[in-house]
């Protein structure tokens, strides 16, 4: 659907501390491939991605992991950082994301109230957890402590709940994310940071990609259930 053709792929055991073996494999391709994508969360993505100049390669590294943390900054070498790139949701990115951004005001007042109560910055997952709290208090408002209240109000009646991730949660009985991926930035490391790169629905919309075509694909691969 992006255009993209797989070239090869190769996988290893995720306890591996030596990811060569699998880069070279994809070293010796000819002809060379254009980009790299990493499947692994925590050493195996890192390590991976850091021995990629060990392999020789030296294009585009697409992370594909929920390790979006500090400890994964500083994890990545700054040569391979420059060729990292993730999609994530806007709050990864709270110190570059445009002022023009909508969810910019409502982020920037989560991450001065979070710093102020904990004395640091809060990394993604911290507001990945807000939203989840968020999504039962919501609820709890709407309809009181009845569990089965609780369930139907959430994938029935939630629509339009922002949260502070940089999204807004529209779920279903056949979504229970409830999020449009072309709501996802890109993403990637500078000067010990995550920084925005660019809007996910800009590159959708290069490719000519539309939402329905993305849902499709999600549907196939049975992660939405109509």
């Amino acid at each position: 659907m992006a255009g993209i053709d797989v070239a090869r792929v190769v996988s290893q055991p995720v306890s591996d501390r030596d990811l060569l073996p699998s880069l070279r494999q994809l070293a010796s391709l000819n002809p060379k491939i254009d980009a790299i994508a990493l499947y692994g969360s925590g050493p195996f993505g890192t390590i991976a991605a850091n021995q990629t100049e060990l392999a020789g390669f030296f294009v585009p590294i697409a992370y594909v992991g929920g390790n979006i943390i500090p400890e994964l900054i500083k994890d990545i070498g700054p040569f391979a950082g420059r060729r990292f790139f993730i999609a994530s949701a806007r709050v990864a990115t709270p110190d570059t994301l445009p002022k023009s951004d909508p969810y910019w005001d409502r982020i920037q007042k989560f991450v001065a109230s979070y710093a102020v109560k904990y004395n640091e910055q809060p990394a993604y997952p911290a507001a990945v957890g807000y939203d989840m709290a968020l999504t039962v208090i919501d609820a709890l408002k709407a309809v009181g402590p009845d569990s089965e209240k609780i369930r139907d109000h959430i994938v029935n009646g939630q629509k339009g709940l922002v949260g502070v991730q940089g999204m807004t949660f529209n779920r279903t009985p056949q979504d229970g994310y409830g999020t449009n991926p072309m709501d996802n930035i890109v993403a990637t490391i500078e000067r010990g940071k995550f920084v925005f790169k660019g809007y996910m629905i800009e590159s959708f919309r290069k490719l000519g990609i539309s939402d329905e075509m993305v849902r499709r694909l999600m549907r196939e691969q049975n992660v939405l259930i109509d």
